[in-house]
């Protein structure tokens, strides 16, 4: 059996979901699963010695419930008072991107998770989304907060606020 004494040589990872992927150099796994379902992804460790564990562990990806996914639209106030646009869009499989437009600069922003803790159901329904939006080399922190009742508010780095409903 493989120990932590015995030296690990490599690990392999397979039968990721579709969208995840191993590292093996950093041995990491990395990316978002695309569809819902359970998985049964084996891992394979290999000692220094030559003997080799076996084990598959199963994992499963449930799909946002239904009042998580939606575009959304709206708008930010900024810190001087005036006003910029703002859009959302969330799918079923979690991929999430957005936009804000203040004072003619357009920021953009991926996220490719969301606070899974954060997801509830029944009458508090939310979740968070922490991401960086990017204009140019510019470079802002996002928070947001969705929540079931098709409002998804939160901050911009810089202090502006932001609102959007459900489309």
């Amino acid at each position: 059996y493989v120990t932590t004494e015995s030296g690990v040589k490599s690990i392999a990872v397979a039968k990721l979901p579709a969208g995840m992927t191993y590292n093996s150099t950093k041995r990491i796994i990395t990316g978002f699963p695309t569809k819902a379902g359970t998985y049964n992804v084996e891992i394979t460790v290999t000692a220094n010695s030559g003997s080799v564990e076996k084990q598959t562990i199963p994992l499963t990806v449930e799909a946002l419930p239904a009042w998580a996914v939606g575009n959304f639209a709206g708008w930010t106030d900024c810190a001087d008072g005036t006003h910029g646009t703002a859009s959302l869009s969330v799918t079923a499989a979690g991929a999430i991107t957005g936009k804000f437009l203040e004072h003619g600069s357009n920021w953009t922003f991926t996220a490719k998770s969301y606070d899974a803790k954060s997801v509830t159901r029944g009458e508090r329904q939310a979740y968070l989304i922490n991401a960086e939006a990017v204009c140019g080399k510019a470079k802002r922190t996002v928070e947001l907060q969705v929540r079931g009742l098709g409002l998804a508010t939160g901050s911009l780095g810089g202090g502006e606020t932001v609102e959007m409903w459900r489309n």
